[in-house]
């Protein structure tokens, strides 16, 4: 996972922002997205670097001069332009650096527009954004080095050859066609996960869903587990989810159901009590809250059940959410306070 483009791409942004002196870093995301600057540039860049005895990041600091240049001194301003201000998510907590990098520099809107209807990169974008939150959670006072270093490790792991014969293999259900194991498991066994549904579709191919599932299902020789949440992590926000239609269709005098305890998704305060926030009272359409990750939003719509509350929250970056409230780690914020 950590070895793939985009992923590298966004991490390369936050190291160089912790750390100017990665050069590394810096070479992989000058000119990206495309800004114009070619190798010959670089070349300069590095050659001028070197004479003055300093990092490439330094070279862009504070009203530095690019003459030596030429015509790309211009687009290596933008470039200088868009990092200086990005240096303040480095005081912030990893979910939010992650979002403000990934928007700021523009790698949201190039995969986007790079891929088209493939949303693997993006939906990798995503994960990565999740496993931000999780970390977080988990590391209250963790700082943005904290995580890129977590995440060093993992890819480190990942990179690791094991040559003993009892291991786990990671997959998707694409690539388990024609192999065999001993034990399956299954997860994700929910509605827009499995059958998938991409964000932009409002159909799905259904038949072909199930014939992929069949196939990991037939990759199991003893014994099969499937599995379903009944919340998940999706960009970094907690959501209920319904599960999927293909369940039902199992026969269930050979099957053994089995539902766990629930268990709360990990946060703090609301979120890891699974509660109503205290003044939930004084919640209404048009009250502002602030989340964790996704800042400062106004509540659009709030409905009160006997067993869990929702809300449809728009937020300043112009994201719209909707929230379980007794999960979802909102606070009230009163419009005295903002400031």
């Amino acid at each position: 996972f950590y070895n793939r483009k985009e992923i590298k791409d966004v991490l390369a942004y936050l190291r160089v922002l912790v750390n100017p002196a990665d050069d590394v870093s810096f070479l992989r995301i000058i000119n990206t997205p495309a800004r114009g600057i070619g190798a010959t540039t670089v070349q300069r860049l590095k050659a001028h670097a070197e004479e003055k005895g300093c990092r490439l990041f330094e070279l862009l600091v504070g009203d530095a001069d690019l003459g030596y240049l030429g015509r790309s001194a211009s687009k290596v301003t933008v470039f200088a332009e868009l990092m200086g201000p990005l240096r303040e998510v480095v005081d912030l907590p990893a979910p939010q650096a992650l979002e403000t990098v990934m928007s700021r520099s523009g790698l949201r809107a190039m995969y986007r527009e790079e891929n088209g209807l493939d949303d693997a990169p993006r939906a990798n974008l995503d994960e990565l954004q999740n496993a931000a939150a999780q970390f977080q959670a988990e590391h209250p006072d963790a700082t943005l080095l904290d995580w890129l270093e977590h995440a060093a490790l993992i890819s480190d792991i990942d990179g690791v050859s094991d040559e003993a014969a009892s291991k786990v293999t990671l997959m998707t259900l694409h690539a388990a066609k024609g192999l065999e194991f001993g034990v399956v498991y299954i997860i994700g066994l929910e509605h827009g996960m499995l059958p998938f549904r991409r964000h932009d579709e409002s159909d799905v191919d259904e038949e072909e869903e199930r014939r992929l599932l069949f196939v990991g299902m037939t990759r199991a020789k003893r014994r099969l587990t499937l599995s379903r949440a009944r919340y998940r992590m999706l960009r970094g926000v907690t959501q209920r989810t319904a599960r999927s239609g293909f369940l039902d269709e199992l026969p269930s005098d050979e099957v053994e159901w089995i539902r766990t305890e629930a268990t709360q998704p990990r946060g703090r305060r609301n979120q890891a009590s699974g509660r109503l926030p205290d003044d939930i009272a004084e919640w209404r359409p048009g009250t502002l809250v602030r989340h964790p990750s996704l800042g400062l939003g106004q509540i659009l719509s709030l409905s009160r059940g006997t067993k869990r509350s929702h809300a449809a929250i728009q937020f300043e970056n112009g994201k719209r959410e909707s929230f379980v409230i007794e999960f979802a780690d909102l606070t009230r914020v009163d419009f005295d306070d903002i400031g």
